[in-house]
Parts: C-alpha cells; structure tokens; sequence
C-alpha cells in the first residue's frame, strides 16, 4: 500500500497542464460554492436583522381583530390589556425590552405635494432603547421644542427635498373618525435604518403632543413588542400571552420574516443551480484527466497486474490520485471563497439597485457576506465527492485491462 500511495503522488500531476486544468475547474466550483452560500445567508442575515432591529423585534402582540384591518392602520380597535402585556412580558422575561407604540395612517405634505405615510407615536426615549433607528432627539432650540415636531424617514424626506429643521404639514384620521391637520410640524431629525418601510414611508410623532392631535388616552397604543436576549424565547412568550389572552394575537420574528427568507430560498436555488453547472464542468475535466491517465500508463498498469496487485489495488491507485488533485483544487478553491466571504463581511456591497433588477425581490441596501465553518468544509468535501465520483468509471476500466494485452501495447 505504501507503494501505491508514493506511486499516486508521484502520478498525480505527471501530466501538468491537464492537471491544472482539473484543480482550476474544482477550484472556480468550490469557491463559487462558498461565496454563493455566504452571500444568500449574508443577505437573509441582513433582512432578518434589519426587520428585527428596526421594525419588528422578536414578538409582536395585538388584537385578533386588528389583523383584518391592520392595513388601513385603525386606531379605535380596543387594546385594553396592553399595559397588562407589557408588564406581563417583562415578569416573564426580566431581560426583555418591551414597548408600546401607536400606528397610523398619515398623509404628509408642503401645502403644494401630499404624499401618504405611515405614522408612528412612539415615546422616544424608550423606542430608541429597542429599535435601532439613530437618535429621536426633541429640536435643541427650546421654542421650536414646545411646538409639534417629528422625526422622518430619510428617503421620505429626499422625496420633497426636505431636511432636518424644515417644517411640514400632517394630516391623520384620528381615534374618534374625525380628521386632524397641524400645519408646520418641525422635522427634528432624518431617520436612515436600512429598512425600506422606516426610510421610505415612516413618520415618527412623539407621544407628548401626538396623544392630543389623534385623541388618543393615556396609555393607549395599537401593538406591543418585545425583544429578548434569547431570540428563541419568541415562541415561549407567544404561548405565554396567547395561552393568557385568547383574544390577542402574538407574532414572533420568525413568522413576520417567513416570506423574507422564502424568497431568498429561490434565490439560494438560483446559485447553487449555477455552481452546480460548474461543478459539472469540473467532475467532467476530472474524468478526462482520469481517463486519459489510463490510456497513458496501460504497461505501468499492466505491469501492476502482471506482478500479482490485485485489481482493487489499481483502483484504489487511480482514486488516490484523482483526489490529491481534487483534494488540492477543492482546498484552494474553498481557501480563497472563505477569504473572499470574510473581506465582504467587514466591507459591505452597495446593493441599492439590485433589488430592481431581481424583480423587486427584497435586498438590504448594504450586504454583509456571512461566513459560517459548514459553508467551507461543506465545499471542501462537495469537491472531494465530485472528484470521486468522477474517477470511479475509470478507475474501474483502467482496472480491468488484460496484463498480457497490457504488456504488449505500444
């Protein structure tokens, strides 16, 4: 057997160029292999995330009832028990940060231009706490704090060409069906989060003067969220509240980015389908360099046979050395995708056009590659496994050859 391993590895890259050929091919499979996989898990990693830190939390409690309507942004649903859930939320789970905050359907404009926008009333200094939505800061002038003021998603603002210190007019629908407008409200600040429905559609209103503009009591809001140390506690606090309020509805993050990761398990799909072509390419290349090595050395093989090594020996002598080649293209290739994955985790790519092109399929603007140790070894031993399976047909032909005829051939 020691002979036949110092006869593999002297064999394996008898023939240089085909064999470069053959660990270049495995190589652009593996790579590819690892970058494809770090890139859908950084981009499902990024939306999650954002939704998470920006929007959602870990859980979301409201009424049964408000789901059906939860699109034209009702405030006259009772939600009786939240500060009930809040407190319940926090005995449960003494590490969570809980909020409370109110959604409404807001129309914004500058007395020329009016656009509709999602508003929020939320207390700022408990909001920013959870949610990572930068600094909801009152103006610092202490005139213009004693007047309406709001906080605005960024790209919202661009639309109008707004910017912090410039004053807009809100109209809103208010808890009892009557409309309300406040003409020149403040904008105390510009939000940028990541997430396409905070930058693009929100308006942020503090409490203390929004309760008054959309009649709303004390204490009132339309959804409580929760964010634990443990993400997995998610699905205990929703059989917590659900089991103690039948009548409240408690979606986890994990259901609230079901259709996110979905759409990104096409894509995931999509890339690997390619990588796979490529892989292909490469088990082809491996079973021509295989081959033609048989034809190349059919007295060396017949001079095997002749001395008395058994035909598993010739076998066993062609699949070693079809996965030296494979085991060196397979470990360069993973090498350079997982140094390739890291450089793209800490320098994010620009993707804010990319969404377009996929056909409106969600992207985070900024995509952080995420690396993971099974994405490596997985790679490297999909091109082991390529090579392998390649090798085996002529392996077995090249084992099968006649010594005497062998022997004789020129």
């Amino acid at each position: 057997m020691r002979f036949l391993l110092r006869l593999a590895f002297r064999n394996a890259l008898r023939n240089k160029r085909r064999s470069l050929f053959t660990i270049a091919s495995l190589f652009l499979g593996t790579s590819l292999f690892v970058a494809a996989k770090s890139f859908v898990d950084g981009i499902e990693l990024t939306l999650v995330s954002t939704q998470i830190d920006t929007e959602h939390g870990h859980i979301r409690v409201v009424p049964t009832a408000y789901l059906s309507e939860e699109d034209y942004k009702p405030l006259d649903i009772p939600f009786p028990e939240v500060s009930a859930v809040a407190e319940f939320l926090r005995a449960q789970f003494p590490d969570a940060q809980v909020v409370t905050r109110s959604t409404f359907s807001a129309q914004i404009g500058d007395g020329v231009r009016s656009l509709s926008a999602r508003g929020l009333v939320v207390d700022p200094t408990k909001y920013v706490d959870m949610f990572r939505v930068g600094e909801l800061k009152a103006p610092t002038d202490a005139a213009l704090a004693k007047r309406p003021y709001c906080w605005l998603g960024a790209d919202l603002a661009r639309t109008f060409g707004w910017k912090e210190g410039d004053r807009l007019f809100l109209k809103a629908k208010t808890r009892s069906g009557t409309i309300n407008a406040q003409d020149g409200v403040i904008i105390a600040g510009l939000i940028r989060t990541g997430s396409p429905m905070t930058d693009n559609f929100t308006i942020f209103v503090p409490s203390v003067w929004a309760d008054d503009f959309l009649n709303l009591t004390p204490g009132f809001a339309t959804e409580v969220y929760a964010r634990f140390k443990v993400a997995d506690d998610a699905e205990r606090a929703e059989i917590a509240v659900t089991g103690k309020w039948p009548n409240l509805d408690a979606e986890t993050w994990r259901e609230n980015t079901k259709f996110v990761r979905a759409l990104n398990d096409i894509r995931r799909q999509h890339f690997f389908l390619v990588v796979g072509i490529i892989l292909l390419i490469g088990a082809l290349s491996v079973a021509n360099t295989c081959l033609m090595a048989g034809f190349e050395r059919t007295k060396e093989v017949g001079t095997l046979l002749a001395l008395g090594y058994p035909q598993r020996s010739v076998r066993i002598l062609f699949l070693v050395e079809t996965l030296i080649i494979g085991g060196l293209g397979a470990f360069i290739g993973v090498a350079f995708g997982a140094a390739a994955s890291a450089w793209f985790g800490v320098h994010p790519i620009e993707l804010a056009n990319i969404s377009d092109a996929e056909g409106g399929m969600p992207m985070p603007p900024l995509l952080h590659f995420h690396l993971t140790p099974p994405a490596v070894w997985i790679g490297f031993l999909i091109g082991l496994a390529v090579a392998l399976v390649a090798a085996v047909y002529p392996a077995i032909r090249a084992s099968r050859l006649d010594p005497i005829v062998a022997l004789r051939e020129d």
